[in-house]
């Protein structure tokens, strides 16, 4: 039990962390329009929350948990990708 607390606590704040680095980030690299650019990531942010926490049910009722992993593992894919294709190189 204690290694499933210990990865609980591990994977919840790096989200947070993250989470914070990204919001922070959304207004300073912006090259105009600072307050609309962290706008919108938090209604990206919050908007998909709602949405993929919502499937996330559909998929735990539908699959059980190897459905809602696969959901996850999916997002994943999907963000790593965006993140290779958005961010630039240096």
């Amino acid at each position: 039990m204690w290694v499933i607390v210990l990865g609980m606590v591990v994977l919840t704040g790096g989200f947070f962390a993250s989470h914070a680095v990204a919001s922070g980030w959304s207004g300073a690299l912006a090259v105009a329009g600072r307050s609309q650019s962290a706008s919108l990531y938090n209604v990206g942010y919050y908007g998909g929350s709602s949405l993929f926490g919502y499937l996330g049910g559909i998929f735990l009722a539908g699959a059980g948990w190897a459905g809602t992993v696969a959901m996850v593992i999916a997002l994943t894919v999907v963000a790593t990708a965006l993140v290779v294709a958005v961010l630039p190189r240096e």
